[in-house]
């Protein structure tokens, strides 16, 4: 390789192209621009793709903004505010009673499971940056007993304290079971609160 170098052949190193057609594109963590600039040529059939699905409205058909939302994936490029809605619309049409009810359950049970832990523990940060739980102590310096904390938690959350428990255990075992996904709080969008088109 040095030799190469010295007698003046080209080396790999030189061979690769510096020129950034993406400047000022935000990366990924890989350093990949997360959308991409198009050709003419490329973005005019994509423009015309994205254009024919955006008529989803006149057909009602959400094919049409599934077969969007993969162009605008697979070419890399920002979703357009038609889609969005779309999406967001046609996910909360599909949301049945039942799964928003699921929904609220598993929020109230996390809810009251919070407040027990919190009437139990005292949440101290380390020095390596993650919290430690330091069990909380009463006036003769005894740890809370769970009694106590379940009792705190209904007057909090505005049951009873054997509701209080149930869902503590619920959602302890959920946790234990690697089961946390169940009470990430999902936001439904306020459909007058999207983008206009």
């Amino acid at each position: 390789m040095q030799q190469s170098l010295s007698k003046g052949t080209p080396s790999m190193a030189q061979e690769v192209c510096t020129c950034d057609d993406h400047e000022g594109i935000p990366r990924d963590a890989k350093g990949v621009p997360i959308y991409l600039i198009l050709p003419d040529d490329i973005r005019v059939k994509f423009e015309c793709k994205i254009a024919a699905c955006e008529n989803w409205t006149q057909t009602h058909d959400p094919l049409a903004y599934i077969e969007a939302a993969v162009w605008v994936w697979s070419h890399r490029q920002p979703l357009p505010t038609w889609l969005l809605n779309a999406i967001a619309r046609g996910g909360i049409e599909l949301r049945s009673p039942q799964q928003a009810e699921n929904a609220r359950l598993r929020y109230m049970h996390h809810a009251r499971y919070r407040a027990v832990m919190d009437a139990m523990y005292d949440y101290i940060r380390t020095e390596d940056g993650p919290f430690k739980l330091v069990a909380r102590r009463n006036s003769k310096g005894r740890p809370i007993s769970k009694q106590k904390a379940y009792e705190t938690a209904a007057r909090i959350c505005k049951c009873d304290w054997p509701a209080a428990k149930r869902s503590f255990k619920v959602v302890r075992d959920d946790l234990a079971n690697g089961y946390a996904g169940r009470y990430h709080t999902l936001k439904t969008p306020r459909l007058d609160a999207l983008p206009a088109r």
